[in-house]
């Protein structure tokens, strides 16, 4: 993230955090310390607490707040200062977070998440997700922590992770755009844009590289799909199936919630 002007007064404003963190690194404007969705500078720009992920006790995140255009600082609506502000934000992004976080408590509270099987796979390389009755072939990058969503989403679709790899028991939970904003020349910002299509029975592919360097291609039929809020631990349920979630911001200019197409493994 590029600060610019702002890197004096941003760095200056989280400093004032310091004492309540072990690590200086989770200062940085990328990194999220209270899982609320909203980055350290997101947190900035909303004068939002960064360390804690319910700034006016509300029982709602600051995150959750932002992407339905609530006061993260008390009751009602956004005021209209804070709704310029908020205009900076890219709420697809915190919508992704918020649902990552969502992931990582699922796994931690149920252990159903992950799977239970380790295959050798080279994760540095990107996958691919091709879906033949939306003509879709797409890179699949295995982003490695919440902090990189944005780069990961501008080169494909991406992989939550710690939730499962393809070939093993659990949800694989994959998140694309569905629209994003003009100013932003993103090849794949509609890459998700007509999941809703998808019925029971349509296949979808995904190919990933192994340590070995040969490619493994693991296949998948669509069961159903629904509506979840970002932070709804049910979308990533996986009734000790191999699972593929396919996500996205809906409807499309929203982050409010999820569209997620689920599919089960089925043999080549």
């Amino acid at each position: 993230m590029q600060l610019g002007d702002q890197e004096a007064q941003y760095y200056a404003w989280i400093s004032g955090y310091y004492f309540m963190v072990n690590d200086q690194k989770m200062l940085e404007p990328n990194n999220d310390i209270d899982k609320d969705g909203l980055s350290n500078m997101q947190e900035f720009i909303m004068r939002t607490n960064p360390t804690l992920a319910d700034s006016d006790r509300d029982n709602y995140p600051d995150g959750v707040e932002v992407i339905n255009d609530k006061n993260p600082w008390g009751a009602g609506v956004m005021t209209e200062t804070q709704k310029k502000l908020a205009a900076s934000i890219d709420t697809n992004i915190v919508a992704n977070r918020i649902a990552y976080s969502a992931a990582v408590s699922g796994q931690t509270a149920s252990g159903t998440v992950s799977g239970a099987n380790t295959f050798k796979y080279d994760l540095s390389r990107p996958g691919k997700l091709s879906v033949p009755r939306l003509n879709l072939q797409v890179p699949l990058v295995w982003s490695k922590d919440p902090s990189e969503f944005e780069s990961d989403l501008s080169r494909g679709v991406i992989h939550y992770p710690g939730t499962a790899l393809p070939g093993e028991r659990g949800t694989i939970y994959v998140s694309g755009h569905s629209s994003d904003y003009f100013w932003k020349k993103d090849p794949y910002s509609q890459v998700f844009t007509k999941i809703n299509y998808l019925t029971a029975g349509d296949d979808i592919f995904v190919e990933v590289y192994g340590l070995d360097s040969k490619t493994y291609t693991y296949r998948y039929q669509v069961v159903g799909s629904g509506i979840y809020k970002p932070d709804d631990q049910l979308q990533f349920i996986d009734n000790s199936v191999n699972k593929l979630n396919l996500s996205t911001c809906w409807p499309i200019g929203t982050s409010q919630d999820r569209l997620v197409v689920s599919a089960t493994e089925v043999a080549l």
